[in-house]
């Protein structure tokens, strides 16, 4: 599907993950489960949500983007002058020449991790003030 439409893939893709985010807030909301995964109530958290592989289709949609985006990117390699490169990969060849967007990106993807480990302390420590 990538190589005959690529668009209607990609389009296909996120709506994908726009459905399984709006159905697991749903769940979540249905079986009002804390923010905490320690929290006494969350014990059907695991069999209802973690476990099933119906729940985890954001993670797999965005694996098989990134896994297309890395096959642009093998394509964009191959040409050999920044003409063809700029000509057939606009987009990519934007991102590209632009040293100071890699250099924001990295420190972006650092506050990110940094954002990602600390966030959840409160919602671990007391699950239910986050209700």
């Amino acid at each position: 599907m990538y190589k005959r439409w690529p668009n209607a893939a990609i389009t296909t893709m996120v709506l994908l993950i726009i459905e399984n985010t709006i159905f697991v807030y749903l769940m979540s909301s249905a079986y009002d489960f804390k923010a905490g995964p320690l929290a006494i109530e969350d014990y059907y958290m695991f069999s209802y949500v973690f476990n099933k592989p119906y729940t985890k289709q954001v993670c797999q949609c965005m694996g098989v983007l990134l896994g297309y985006c890395y096959y642009e990117i093998l394509k964009y390699r191959k040409l050999e002058t920044d003409d063809e490169r700029k000509e057939n990969f606009p987009k990519l060849h934007w991102f590209h020449v632009r040293p100071n967007l890699g250099l924001f990106l990295n420190w972006f993807s650092v506050f990110l991790i940094f954002f990602s480990l600390c966030s959840g302390f409160t919602a671990n420590e007391d699950p239910y003030q986050w209700d």
